[in-house]
């Protein structure tokens, strides 16, 4: 019964094909490499976008640092 269930699961994903596909860049060969769904590209989006932060210095004043 388990192993049923966990079959059921597995293959869940499978069973509808993504509705649309994510466009590559004009300037990327991809050979061999399956299409990304909306929906992952939609669910990764938070974490593709961020800044890059540094290390500025040390405030003794206070003990903090100072980030740029």
């Amino acid at each position: 019964m388990i192993t049923r269930l966990f079959l059921a699961a597995l293959f869940a994903g499978t069973a509808f094909p993504a509705s649309a596909e994510v466009a590559k860049p004009p300037a990327l060969t991809a050979d061999g490499v399956p299409a990304m769904p909306d929906a992952l590209a939609a669910a990764t989006r938070p974490y593709m976008e961020s800044r890059s932060a540094g290390f500025g210095g040390w405030n003794a004043a206070d003990r903090s640092m100072l980030i740029s």
